[in-house]
């Protein structure tokens, strides 16, 4: 338990109460090996200790100049799911720009709260992968699509009137 120490391990696993877990990342880039090692130590650490509960979970980078970046959405999770969550992560680095892969990383976060599962059902958001690949362009950290057909950007939720 090498990354917990300003709490003990009882107490980072208490329902109810949210906490950011760090690891060190020694200034390495970004990258599927590093996801899958840093995800590996948090679920040695803190998934594979709880029982039947759901945790509630954000994936998060800190950068040398001390700025964090989100990857994807709030996920819910339980202590079976590590696949597809790997997964999920891997394929949003596909889709983030290069920003994210070249500049050095010194923490990676996963900030997360264990709820229990009385009403609670798990949840891995997905909704912002996209199988195709269009021609896209770096604004604020993603890669968007490059262009004006709004009916290629993904799925439309809601049409009626020229009003999207």
């Amino acid at each position: 338990m090498n990354n917990i120490n300003k709490f003990n391990h009882s107490q980072i696993l208490q329902p109810n109460i949210r906490f950011n877990y760090f690891i060190s990342c020694d200034n390495k880039l970004l990258s599927n090996d590093l996801i899958k090692e840093m995800l590996h130590k948090f679920w040695n650490e803190i998934m594979n200790n709880i029982d039947d509960k759901i945790v509630i979970l954000l994936f998060r980078i800190q950068f040398e100049d001390k700025t964090f970046r989100t990857i994807g959405n709030l996920q819910k999770i339980n202590k079976f799911q590590f696949s597809i969550l790997y997964n999920l992560l891997i394929n949003l680095l596909s889709i983030l720009s290069n920003d994210y892969k070249n500049l050095p990383i010194i923490n990676i976060v996963f900030s997360y709260k264990i709820i229990d599962t009385e009403n609670k059902s798990i949840k891995i958001d997905s909704n912002n992968i996209k199988e195709d690949k269009l021609p896209t362009f770096k604004f604020y950290g993603y890669n968007l699509p490059l262009t004006i057909d709004i009916t290629k950007w993904g799925t439309i939720l809601s049409h009626e009137n020229n009003h999207y």
